[in-house]
């Protein structure tokens, strides 16, 4: 049985993909083929294709579609069954809303004929809560036999987030985050404040976070309320009015001139202080409850790797698995698992050991590919015996094998890599990638290494855990050593990654460092490279020293 699983019209991450008796065939994100990041409220016209061509089928072939999203009028159904004021505990001077019904009718009946358009059957539509699908996408990869279940994000129909406990298959939701209380929207107007995009500037702020400490005059505690669910929630209202004020003593002006103030880092870090608290608060709540100390984590406001590095570094935790693509494209991934279990009757566990789930390319259709493009040159090469060198030499390379990664981060299948070992390197790649000098870059580490290297309970092959790095390598590997002592690793074993790992233990025995800089192969606002084209323009466009396409070693 094919369940195709797809993002609603509404979703800011749009994405599909295909299960076939339990087993994940496919995954991709929209914005690596129409090159539009994020690719916001578009329907995923060719990640569809992408999906069904990578198995060969027809759409007609394809059982159910399963929408990570619930039909508007169940969502209404519920919004105007109670007072939100009464369950929030708190008497609001204004209730905002990022929409209305008739908005969300619209994405709904364009969903629909967009289906139709795609050569789909309208009649094998079901329909799944966002955020029970942000759950599901988390614990079916976990496999995890129990865990609690946290899922947050700015705003998934009748709810911001979910809490609740799986066992013997099942999900049982506890309490959830209120819309109005939305964490994920909070955390969004702090990066509107902070002079970066919303939906995609997120973690600017969460990186600006360790330069600051707290200060509470700048974001007073009196913004937090607890819900009738006992659940610890920010009222937005409250913080719109606050920042209508920090703007009107002309804060907004001084960090536009200098976004490393001392204002505009402490915000930062203060904000990103309170989304901690919360998290950690819902998590020991759902602890006391089950005694579980395992977490499945999803929602794109759970792709903050601080939050969920301090969050693992609890006792009450053990650990916890976040699934690599926790915004919205994961929803198309969630209502899949959903689709599967109503046959079932049961999540059953997902084989998801890696993120690579996107498009390949053929060895074979390469070469011709290159042969068209005049301003390279290139050559074959042994990856495993060139790479390490090439970093060893300090060149900057961008790599490009196998199938491409699901999700915000790249994993080693199309990224930029380079020398951690030299602190210039920071600045160096920053540049090459047009990103802020500030920005901190990631490490990837062979697995086997990476609890000598860094503090932390478990590995994290999705680079979305921050953690300590150990004093002693620091000095080491410090153009992946954030400011306050921290990086966001990825641990990679030889089963994941063959040919990286293999390269890491090369790098290794030249160096004494199984770690490279890792960072996503994209220049500022584009998404991740797919395709061999995408790779080549990109080479082209900045300064990078080489390109390595499967085993092809390019140059310009």
């Amino acid at each position: 049985m094919y369940i195709l699983g797809i993002t609603h019209k509404f979703a800011f991450n749009s994405a599909a993909c295909l299960i076939r008796d339990g087993e994940l065939l496919a995954f991709a994100e929209e914005e690596r083929f129409s090159r539009i990041k994020q690719a916001p409220q578009t329907f995923p016209f060719e990640s569809i294709k992408y999906c069904l061509n990578k198995e060969e089928i027809q759409p007609h072939e394809v059982d159910e579609i399963a929408i990570g999203f619930e039909k508007i009028e169940t969502i209404w159904k519920t919004v105007s069954s109670f007072s939100f004021a009464d369950y929030c505990n708190k008497n609001f001077k204004t209730i905002e809303f990022c929409r209305g019904p008739d908005e969300e009718i619209y994405f709904e009946a364009d969903t629909i004929r967009d289906i139709h358009t795609a050569g789909l059957k309208v009649g094998n539509i079901t329909w799944h809560d966002h955020h029970e699908c942000h759950a599901a996408s988390s614990i079916a990869a976990s496999k995890f036999s129990e865990c609690n279940y946290i899922t947050i994000d700015g705003d998934g129909g009748r709810t911001a987030g979910r809490t609740g406990f799986f066992k013997d298959g099942q999900m049982k939701n506890d309490e959830y985050f209120h819309c109005i209380g939305s964490i994920g929207i909070f955390y969004e107007e702090v990066t509107k404040f902070l002079g970066f995009q919303p939906h995609q500037g997120e973690g600017k702020t969460m990186g600006l976070a360790s330069y600051g400490k707290y200060d509470e005059h700048l974001l007073p505690r009196h913004i937090f309320f607890r819900n009738k669910g006992g659940v610890l929630q920010i009222d937005r209202n409250e913080v719109i009015d606050h920042f209508n004020e920090l703007e009107n003593s002309g804060l907004k002006e001084e960090i536009a001139k200098d976004i490393l103030c001392a204002d505009s880092v402490n915000l930062a870090h203060t904000a990103q202080k309170y989304f901690e608290e919360i998290l950690i608060d819902a998590a020991k709540n759902m602890y006391k409850k089950t005694g579980c100390k395992n977490f499945a984590l999803s929602g794109g406001s759970l792709l903050n790797c601080s939050a969920n590095g301090q969050l693992l570094k609890q006792d009450f935790v053990e650990e916890i698995f976040v699934q690599p693509a926790s915004h919205d494209a994961g929803t198309a991934l969630g209502a899949a698992i959903l689709g599967e279990a109503k046959q079932k009757n049961k999540i059953l566990p997902l084989d998801f050991n890696t993120a690579y789930w996107g498009s390949s390319y053929v060895k074979s259709d390469i070469e011709p590919i290159l042969q068209n493009e005049p301003n390279i040159k290139y050559e074959k090469i042994d990856v495993i015996n060139t790479l390490p060198r090439l970093i060893h030499e300090d060149f900057v390379v961008g790599y490009f094998s196998g199938r491409s990664e699901v999700g915000p981060r790249a994993l080693c299948n199309r990224s930029i890599l380079a020398n951690p070992t030299k602190k210039e390197n920071l600045d160096r790649v920053n540049k090459i990638k047009d990103r802020e000098f500030w920005r901190p870059l990631a490490p990837v580490i062979a697995e086997d290494n990476l609890h000598d290297i860094v503090d932390i309970k478990h590995v994290s092959p999705f680079m979305l855990i921050a953690s300590t790095v150990k004093e002693g390598w620091r000095k080491k590997i410090p153009a992946v050593t954030h400011v306050d002592n921290t990086c966001r690793p990825q641990s990679l074993n030889k089963t994941q990654n063959f040919t990286i790992y293999n390269c890491l233990k090369g790098f290794e025995k030249m160096s004494g460092c199984p770690v490279f800089m890792n960072t996503s192969f994209n220049l500022r606002g584009e998404p991740i490279v797919d395709s061999p084209q995408d790779a080549l323009k990109t080479f082209l466009k900045c300064d990078l020293d080489y390109l390595i396409i499967e085993n092809f070693l390019i140059t310009k």
